[in-house]
């Protein structure tokens, strides 16, 4: 028990780490740059989410569930990492190709090629440096995610450091560039620490993959409906308001980013030891786990809101331009998102445990098609709230649909 809650902390602490990134990157693009630029890089940090999430369900959370089933591990897992490229690699040059065709036939400006090209290249350094992240989780190092991560703040900081000191043009094709280069020499750093390369048969890659598309088509299906859900409310006020409005929700945003990643790092040092639990047939111990983990996540999202309510005058006031002075209602709008996510969270890591994709599939699917009805009804309504009120309201509902779609699989087991 000592080791598992040491592993708990290295995960809160290092998501901690990545969240101070985001937030460094996020508060220098609200000072330094317009409204309309950090709105671009919410954009383009949204497609960085879907490609990894993309990446995460065809690959990481298959190989995190299938490995305990496995002989060797390490060769298991290097066979996925191989295999992540077999499908991204051809994927990357498509878009390439279909982006530079764009701008030739005048379909698209040369800023949008630029930012397009520098985006799928961060896409690709992004979904690597999370290969290794979930690796070490597996092999039950957090530790290694923890030092790999360490790297990749300091790589964000140093570049943001010398971007100012030089007074260097700062935008959303900067900071997706600092992202990129951070998330690449991480990757490279942890690969060298795993010792994971060995050499291996193309058949074996390939039947990796092959097995991992078994569950992974819904997981895939659950990712994309998933990300429509929480991406929604971009979407529909880059057409219903204005880039500026995804600036000031990204901004309130911001101020819980902490909150954002803490149910994701928990899950992801646990579901090892679920996958593990439920491959020696510990159901009960599996389902007294989860609920450790979601009260230690409620537990820590109210002390984060509780501090962020003591302060928010102070921070609004001191790091935000004063055209984001209005955004103190926004910040607890998030909260209840943030609050829904955690207990959707932990239904969903149940049904991933026990490879039941299909249906976490199937119930956001219809979560997702509300809250993008909802948003598209409350955003004329409420403007920029009624996009986060619409998150929260398809959060609430999509963690009662998976918990009862949980309970009725377990009363099955009997």
């Amino acid at each position: 028990m000592a080791t598992v809650k040491k592993d708990a902390l290295y995960g809160i602490i290092d998501q901690g780490l990545i969240s101070l990134s985001n937030l460094g990157i996020g508060f220098l693009l609200i000072k330094l740059t317009s409204k309309e630029s950090y709105g671009l890089y919410g954009i383009g940090f949204a497609a960085i989410l879907l490609c990894v999430g993309v990446a995460n369900a065809l690959v990481t959370t298959q190989m995190t569930v299938f490995a305990p089933e496995k002989p060797d591990k390490v060769k298991y897992c290097c066979t996925m990492l191989l295999g992540q490229y077999f499908i991204f690699v051809p994927l990357w040059m498509i878009f390439t190709a279909i982006s530079f065709a764009g701008f030739y036939l005048n379909l698209i400006a040369e800023d949008i090629l630029t930012y397009a090209l520098v985006l799928s290249g961060t896409v690709m350094a992004a979904i690597f440096h999370e290969f290794m992240r979930r690796y070490f989780y597996i092999a039950l190092k957090p530790y290694r995610v923890l030092q790999i991560d360490i790297i990749f703040v300091t790589v964000v900081f140093s570049s943001l450091f010398l971007a100012v000191i030089y007074k260097l043009n700062i935008s959303h094709i900067t900071a997706i560039i600092i992202y990129g280069a951070a998330a690449l020499t991480a990757g490279l750093i942890g690969l060298m620490l795993a010792k994971l390369l060995q050499k291996v048969k193309l058949a074996e890659i390939t039947g990796s993959i092959k097995e991992a598309w078994s569950h992974g088509q819904w997981a895939l299906g659950g990712v994309i409906v998933t990300w429509l859900q929480s991406q929604s409310y971009v979407a529909l006020l880059s057409i219903l308001a204005t880039t500026s409005s995804i600036a000031e929700a990204n901004a309130a945003r911001l101020l819980l980013a902490p909150v954002g990643i803490i149910s994701t790092s928990l899950g992801q040092v646990f579901i090892p030891r679920l996958a593990m639990l439920r491959n020696d047939g510990k159901h009960d111990a599996v389902i007294a786990m989860t609920q450790k983990i979601l009260l230690l996540i409620g537990a820590l999202i109210c002390l984060i809101v509780l501090i962020v309510y003591l302060l928010k005058d102070y921070i609004i006031g001191n790091f935000f331009p004063k055209d984001y002075a209005g955004i103190e209602t926004l910040v607890f709008l998030w909260a209840l998102v943030y609050l829904a996510q955690a207990v959707r969270s932990n239904a969903t890591l149940l049904l991933q445990v026990y490879k039941k994709f299909r249906i976490i599939t199937v119930c956001n699917f219809f979560t997702a098609v509300l809250t993008f009805l909802m948003g598209y009804i409350l955003i004329p309504i409420h403007g920029i709230a009624g996009s986060i009120q619409s998150l929260a309201l398809g959060e609430l509902l999509l963690a009662l649909f998976l918990w009862r779609a949980f309970n009725a699989y377990k009363n099955n087991w009997g």
